[in-house]
């Protein structure tokens, strides 16, 4: 918006509060773009690369084990 550096951040906040996009909702959209883009099956990327997909194909995994908390 031009005014709020934290909008998205601020938005996640009270989205959560009020329980109408909630952490399962971050992991079912991830993963649903994951897979969509067929991130896991990427190729002759770098090091950094490499540990950058796999870290993306791992995150909705750990979103949900946090949600469970």
């Amino acid at each position: 918006d031009g005014r709020d550096d934290n909008l998205c951040e601020h938005f996640s906040v009270v989205a959560q509060r009020l329980s109408v996009y909630t952490a399962k909702d971050y992991a079912d959209l991830l993963e649903f773009l994951v897979t969509r883009w067929t991130v896991g099956d990427l190729t002759g990327l770098s090091e950094t690369g490499n540990k950058s997909r796999d870290y993306i194909c791992n995150l909705s995994p750990r979103i949900r084990r946090l949600e469970e908390r």
